[in-house]
């Protein structure tokens, strides 16, 4: 079984939180993932998904969920650092259409500001 590692840091700017992921998001780490998601109430969250490994289906849905549920709250999620593996999947599924990308975790921070 995969793991995935979750750090969550301060972003360089008031209201960021930065949430660094190491291995897979899939469905045996979703839970986790999802409360993660959850207890976060930053206006503007950061997705450093440049060490993540692999993504299933059930990752695909928990991270669409996060965005949806942060953007009806009128909050921020963007996803940086995806490494190619891991965008291809988003592609396929046709879901990366409902996420901002950035190429490092360091430039979304000096871009995505809270409103």
């Amino acid at each position: 079984m995969r793991t995935l590692e979750m750090t969550a840091r301060a972003g360089a700017n008031p209201g960021q939180t930065v949430f660094e992921l190491v291995g897979a998001l899939e469905l045996q780490q979703i839970f986790a993932f999802q409360t993660k998601m959850r207890e976060d109430e930053s206006p503007v969250t950061i997705l450093d998904m440049s060490a993540v490994t692999y993504v299933d289906s059930a990752g695909i849905g928990a991270l669409v969920n996060a965005n949806v549920s942060r953007q009806r709250r009128g909050r921020k999620f963007v996803i940086a650092g995806i490494t190619d593996r891991a965008r291809t999947v988003l592609e396929v599924t046709k879901t990366s259409q409902f996420f901002d990308f950035y190429p490092t975790a360091a430039e979304a921070e000096e871009k995505v500001l809270p409103a």
